[in-house]
């Protein structure tokens, strides 16, 4: 399988681990989203999928993906600093 490149393997790990990949409309038929949202939150990269045959092709999804949507903190946080890269400005120096 390949990772879609639309931003939906967010959260990481392999497709073929741990449970079986349902369809869009089999997804949508498991939660109370329908298939534009279920496609817009891929999109977005909020929920994981897979394209096994490229753009353009079906998509499927791991049976926990809508979970892992609604509880990202039980994901590994990708960058965990918030301070930003680059010299401070001006105004946060300290006068010498």
């Amino acid at each position: 399988l390949v990772p879609a490149t639309s931003g939906g393997t967010a959260f990481g790990g392999n497709p073929l681990r741990g449970g079986r990949l349902l369809t869009l409309a089999e997804l949508s038929a498991q939660s109370t989203l329908s298939p534009s949202t279920i496609k817009r939150l891929f999109k977005a990269g909020k929920i994981i999928g897979y394209q096994p045959g490229g753009p353009r092709t079906r998509m499927v999804f791991p049976e926990d993906a809508i979970t892992q949507a609604l509880h990202p903190e039980r994901q590994q946080p990708e960058h965990t600093s918030t301070k930003l890269p680059g010299p401070q400005p001006r105004w946060k120096r300290s006068a010498s």
